[in-house]
């Protein structure tokens, strides 16, 4: 089946009531299906561009098993202003704060 590619306007998203909200939720559910491409600003001021997921068929079968465990217990206090996923180029889990978020694209089959 055909792929699309798709971008998100993310500013548009954030200068909106509930914006950034919908955002979160809409972007938390794609890194669940699939690899997102993330764009964002370090706090160095550096951008970052990374491809990351939730899913676990997108990562190695141990850090599947992390990311099980890590939704299912808390061992630390979550921060609702970071999103920690799985980066499928470094092979490590890393995060990013969501009002730094520039870009998004993603690879989805058309159904």
């Amino acid at each position: 089946m055909p792929h699309q590619t798709k971008h998100v306007l993310i500013e548009l998203l954030k200068n909106t009531e509930n914006g950034m909200d919908e955002f979160k939720r809409w972007l938390n559910t794609e890194l669940h299906r699939q690899v997102v491409t993330v764009v964002f600003t370090k706090k160095d001021g550096t951008e970052r561009t990374m491809r990351c997921t939730l899913d676990p068929q997108g990562m190695p079968a141990i850090e599947a098993e992390k990311s099980v465990v890590t939704e299912s217990k808390t061992p630390r206090k979550s921060n609702p202003d970071v999103r920690t996923c799985y980066d499928v180029d470094g092979s490590a889990w890393k995060s990013f704060r969501w009002d730094s978020v520039t870009a998004v694209t993603y690879n989805d089959e058309v159904l």
